[in-house]
């Protein structure tokens, strides 16, 4: 699969979701070989990165963000006392 339909099945993807929360996601991915899925959830983690950070150049910027991730992990976990 190359970017641009990667790209599509993404926007594709959160299209379907949009609609219904029940949507049967399981049937949208079941024709993907495991290395597209892979493409899939990274491309689908970059879009959500860049949403909760529009901002995320550079690589202390990124380390910034990454704590804050880390941290939301650890109190989801139960090892943190603030889900940041």
């Amino acid at each position: 699969m190359n970017t641009d339909e990667m790209h599509l099945r993404i926007l594709a993807l959160l299209a379907l979701v949009a609609e219904s929360e029940t949507a049967d996601v399981d049937a949208f991915i079941d024709d993907l070989l495991i290395d597209d899925l892979i493409l899939l959830v990274a491309g689908l983690a970059d879009l959500a990165l860049r949403s909760i950070a529009p901002d995320v150049q550079g690589p202390e910027r990124r380390a910034v963000v990454c704590a804050r991730l880390r941290a939301q992990i650890l109190a989801l976990q139960g090892g943190g006392s603030d889900a940041a």
